[in-house]
Formats: C-alpha cells, sequence, structure tokens
C-alpha cells in the first residue's frame, strides 16, 4: 500500500516536472520580450504540425548578437534612406554614397538632369530663375557650378553636395504642390553655369562635364551678337570696376586675354563653341570655311564626341513667352506638368546698375565710334546663323522651339539692330 502510494506520489511530481519544464522550454519571459531579444521561429511549426497541433501565435525564441547587429545595420540603413519618388526631402542618397575625400566613387550622373550652360548675357539668369521660382518640378541650384580645369575634382564633391542640399529647399515646393494638386512622382535637379561654354577657360570642360553627367541635357541661350557684346560690356564695366576698363571697345575685336574677362568680339562666335559638341560632320569646305577653331591649333570638335540633347534657346523666344514654346521647354525635359508663364522682367537698368559713377563707362553700341566693332560683330552674327541653321541644327540631338520662329530669329542676326534705332 505504501508502495503504491509513493509511486503515485513520483509519478505526481514527474507529471509537474514536465508541465514546468515545457513552460520554460516553450513560454518566453517577460523581461524577454519587453527586451525585444525574442523572434519568431518556423522550425516549431513544422514539429507542431508533425504531432497534428496547431502551432501557437507565441511560439519564439532568442535572438542572438549577429541578429542584434544586423537589426542595428538595418535600422542605420533607414536612416539614410530608402528615398522614394514621392519624398524630395529623401530622393537623395547620402553624399557618401557617391563622393569620399573629393573623389567620385560611383556613378552620379543620376544627381543632374538638364544643365544651363550659356550663353552669358542671353538669358540664363532669368531662366535659372524662372525655374527655381515657379516651377515646383525643378529643383534648381542656388548659384552657378562651373567645372574648371583647375579645381575639376574638387567642384565635382561640391556639384555633389549641392545637388544632395537642395532637398531643403524642395520640401517648400512639396508643401504648395500638396494644397494644389498631386504631389510629384519625380524631380528634376538643374543648375546653370553660362560661362563653362566658352572654352578659352578650360578646352575640355564640357567634354569632362558630360563624361561624369552623361544624361544630362544641355540648354544654350543665345541672342544678336551685338546685343551679346554690348550687355557683356557693360555687365563687366560695372561689376568688375575699375578693373575692367577698355574705353575703346575696338580694342575687344577679335580673341580673348585674361585682361578682357571673356568680353570680345570673338566669343560672339556663337558656332565656333557649340561646334565642339561634335555634332556636325566637318567635312564640308563650306563648313570648315565658317569655322576659325579649326585653325587655333585646337582639339578638333569630333574628337570630343558628346552624346548630350541640346535645346537652342533664342533669347527673344523667352521675352515672348509663348506657350508653344513652354510646351517645348517642358517636352524637352521631359517634366509631367505643364510650365506656368514666365513673369516679364520688372527690374529697370537702374535698379540693375545703381552706381552712376560705375555708369559712366557704359556704352551705347549704335554710336557711330563703334561701328567697326558692330561691323565685326555682325559678321560673326552671320557666319553663326549659317552655320547653326545649315550644320547644327541638321543633328538628331539639337532641338529648337517653333523652328520657324527660331529660323526667323536668327535671320535678324544678319542685320544690324542700330539701323533701325
Amino acid at each position: 500500500m505504501i508502495r503504491r502510494k509513493s509511486f503515485v506520489s513520483i509519478s505526481m511530481a514527474l507529471a509537474v516536472c514536465l508541465v514546468i519544464y515545457t513552460a520554460m522550454v516553450y513560454l518566453p519571459s517577460e523581461e524577454k520580450v519587453a527586451e525585444g531579444e525574442l523572434s519568431i521561429v518556423t522550425d516549431h511549426s513544422s514539429n507542431a504540425a508533425k504531432a497534428g497541433l496547431s502551432t501557437p501565435d507565441w511560439v519564439l525564441e532568442e535572438g542572438g548578437e549577429e541578429e542584434e547587429e544586423e537589426e542595428e545595420e538595418e535600422e542605420e540603413t533607414k536612416e539614410e534612406g530608402p528615398y522614394t519618388p514621392n519624398d524630395p526631402s529623401a530622393q537623395f542618397p547620402p553624399l557618401s554614397k557617391f563622393v569620399q575625400n573629393q573623389e567620385i566613387i560611383s556613378d552620379v550622373s543620376s544627381l543632374l538632369d538638364f544643365y544651363i550652360i550659356g550663353f552669358p548675357k542671353c538669358g540664363t539668369t532669368a531662366l535659372k530663375n524662372y525655374f527655381a521660382r515657379d516651377v515646383d518640378e525643378v529643383l534648381m541650384g542656388s548659384s552657378e557650378i562651373c567645372l574648371w580645369k583647375s579645381n575639376h575634382y574638387r567642384i565635382i564633391a561640391n556639384l555633389a553636395s549641392e545637388l544632395h542640399d537642395m532637398k531643403e529647399t524642395s520640401k517648400h515646393a512639396l508643401q504648395r504642390q500638396k494644397a494644389e494638386r498631386t504631389v510629384m512622382t519625380s524631380f528634376k535637379r538643374a543648375i546653370k553655369c553660362p560661362n563653362i561654354i566658352f572654352d578659352d577657360e578650360c578646352p575640355d570642360c564640357i567634354k569632362r562635364t558630360t563624361d561624369i553627367f552623361h544624361k544630362t541635357s544641355l540648354i544654350v541661350a543665345l541672342r544678336h551678337p551685338i546685343d551679346f557684346f554690348r550687355s557683356y560690356y557693360n555687365f563687366r564695366h560695372y561689376h568688375k570696376y575699375p578693373n575692367f576698363q577698355f574705353d575703346d571697345p575696338n580694342e575687344l575685336i577679335g580673341p580673348c586675354s585674361d585682361e578682357t574677362m571673356s568680353v570680345c568680339t570673338d566669343h560672339a562666335r556663337f558656332h565656333e563653341y557649340l561646334a565642339k559638341f561634335g555634332k556636325t560632320n566637318m567635312t564640308s569646305t563650306e563648313e570648315l570655311n565658317l569655322l576659325k577653331i579649326l585653325t587655333k591649333g585646337k582639339k578638333h570638335p569630333k574628337d570630343y564626341e558628346i552624346p548630350s540633347k541640346i535645346l537652342l534657346v533664342e533669347q527673344g523666344q523667352m521675352i515672348d513667352d509663348t506657350e508653344l514654346f513652354r510646351q517645348d521647354l517642358k517636352s524637352f525635359l521631359n517634366l509631367q506638368y505643364d510650365l506656368p508663364p514666365m513673369e516679364p522682367p520688372t527690374r529697370t537698368s537702374l535698379d540693375k546698375f545703381p552706381d552712376a559713377e560705375k555708369r559712366e563707362g557704359f556704352i551705347d553700341i549704335c554710336e557711330e565710334k563703334h561701328k567697326d566693332v558692330r561691323a565685326e560683330l555682325l559678321q560673326n552674327g552671320k557666319d553663326a546663323a549659317q552655320w547653326i541653321r545649315e550644320f547644327f541644327m541638321a543633328s538628331e540631338d539639337v532641338f529648337v522651339s517653333s523652328r520657324d520662329d527660331f529660323l526667323e530669329r536668327l535671320k535678324s542676326w544678319e542685320v544690324d539692330p542700330c539701323d533701325h534705332v
């Protein structure tokens, strides 16, 4: 009898131990759950299935140190990204993904969608301000960023930084859009440097720029060479006073020098700078006769093989601001929404140049004493118009808005605007 009771007691004790053991194996402690050290395991579900049992939702096991490290890495990655097109503040990977120690470590071509590269005093600033102020879809660099020979790699790092930091300003654009229409699915990033097109400063700048940003479209603004020269001369005289002083503009006929600060009649030979894109055959005598560039000991334009798409804009097209022009601009840049009208300029000449002393050296290009420089500029205009019309526009990579209108504006370059004053 005593043996029988002892057997029952032992059996009950074993049963209690089994229950306790089961609880210890399968039930998580509150402390471990609270500390987040547990993760769901699938092995128990297969064992339960073999036993014909349903798997409890709470079946967990402890996580090891490796899993904790992976979770920390995932959290760090989450802080840096991911970036989605619907959130402009998160479209940009960390700068370290592209540049380290002022060296490019990965493909940066996606950072720059279009580049306003020339020419100065042809409406490039107005175009930049338009995109920055009125076009929510475009994130425009606030300052000019140029890639010069001496600081090429440093400036690439600065450019990546500038494009990366655009996310700060894009948040304001996003807020405006939320109140007006659906959120943008993508944003175009752009910068401006109208002097980069002049190869006097850096013969290979365009080539090296497009090698790095090979997906970037280019916008080139033009105007009548006589108007271009007058505007550039007065601009330099005002802002570089007293360092820029040429009482006789005839001194600026021909090529530029360091002293002329990019102001010279040869810089109005727009076609010679467009030729270096390598978009024409450069084989006919007629074309070669229009280009002095091949007689200056410089690299042949065909050596560049620049793949970029180019939009030519005559300044008058921006001033007239037709709906067709804006539609063509939208199409070239592959924008999602229609572009708003361009606001007419409100600043007068006195607003731009308030200092009377600095204005004293301004030239009236139509004065008789400037007829020689006008004659040189007029010939440059005729050569440029012919080359652009007959050769450059024949390339499938070159685009213009309203071809007939653009050609009429080119034709006006063959006429001295002072004849109508």
